[in-house]
């Protein structure tokens, strides 16, 4: 699970806190050596320093113990022959139904994110993913809890070190005002480059948008190609890059972990988005979504698109362009 899963995540978690009105358990599944300890989550690993999940005052952090190595291969040795009989989902759900004994006991909520039980792909071949349905991928997750999402509002907290950095970031770019974040890339891990729209017509956007006056600054990974007429703001940390984000006119960018930050602190968006998914699966109502429904979609397919991604290619620049006008018109201050 990537970034923007996590920020999902953020969004069930709120859900799981209001529920109860307590901290949130975030975790990770438990070995038979953490069982037998009587925890419900691996106590090696800890979300203490976890991107999304940082100072998030809904999260409770669990005390992080290092293992010994012979416990570190038991329960690893466990784990694989679990996979190996087809018994790892029958674990899960024996620990899911604990997490809710404890939730009817304690009032606390455990989310294991690790859980393939939450999956939100009901299946994978070796080419392709077969989505769940049930509506939003927030919807699906939470139905496993028994409850229903009150909005799709993921989340995330900085503090003021990281305000302060950023600060400094903006001055040196000199962003001062009424710039423009974009992100043309997207992680190829997963899906190859399935989500990604053409790199030549993002650069026609950008242009447009330097004849309006408009800034525009690109943050991606260090070392990916920069778009012409873009302000160079690669290579910064995920969180630094959302909080330049925050302090943008509007975020472009395709569906990815920075499109679920930027609904995360609330900034207008337009998103160029492919037929991996459908819009309602996993974006949101806020942004303005550019999508051209093809009949192929939803395909889930893990790269090798054998209809030359046509769900992007039929996608104009002058598409996205009226996209951007409109909603710079409409968050206009």
């Amino acid at each position: 699970m990537g970034l923007g899963g996590r920020l999902l995540w953020s969004s069930v978690v709120r859900r799981l806190h209001e529920d109860t009105g307590k901290p949130v358990r975030v975790s990770y599944l438990p070995g038979l050596s953490d069982l037998l300890r009587g925890k419900l989550h691996d106590v090696s690993r800890s979300i203490r320093d976890d991107t999304i999940f940082r100072d998030n005052p809904r999260v409770e952090i669990q005390q992080k113990i290092k293992k010994s190595r012979i416990l570190v291969a038991v329960d690893r040795a466990v784990m694989a022959a679990l996979r190996l009989l087809g018994l790892l989902r029958a674990y899960e759900r024996f620990i899911f139904w604990i997490v809710c004994q404890v939730r009817h006991r304690s009032g606390v909520w455990y989310a294991h994110i690790d859980m393939s039980f939450h999956s939100y792909a009901a299946q994978e071949t070796v080419d392709r993913m077969v989505w769940k349905e049930g509506g939003h991928i927030i919807d699906i997750l939470l139905a496993n809890y028994g409850l229903k999402a009150q909005d799709y509002e993921c989340e995330m907290y900085f503090s003021p070190d990281e305000e302060e950095t950023v600060n400094r970031l903006q001055e040196s770019l000199n962003l001062v005002t009424d710039f423009i974040v974009i992100e043309p890339h997207s992680k190829s891990q997963w899906f190859g480059d399935l989500r990604e729209w053409s790199f030549e017509r993002w650069e026609s956007v950008v242009q447009w948008l330097r004849d309006q006056n408009y800034p525009v600054v690109q943050i991606s990974e260090g070392g990916q190609p920069v778009l012409e007429g873009a302000i160079d703001g690669t290579g910064l940390s995920f969180r630094e890059a959302v909080l330049v984000i925050r302090r943008a006119r509007l975020f472009l960018g395709q569906d990815g972990g920075l499109m679920h930050a930027a609904n995360a602190v609330d900034v207008p968006s337009v998103i160029v988005w492919g037929g991996l998914t459908l819009p309602e699966f996993g974006g949101y109502g806020k942004h303005t979504v550019v999508c051209t429904r093809v009949d192929c979609a939803p395909c889930g397919l893990l790269g090798n698109c054998p209809y030359d991604k046509k769900c992007l290619t039929s996608i104009e620049p002058s598409d996205v362009i009226s996209a951007v006008s409109g909603t710079l018109a409409s968050s206009k201050t």
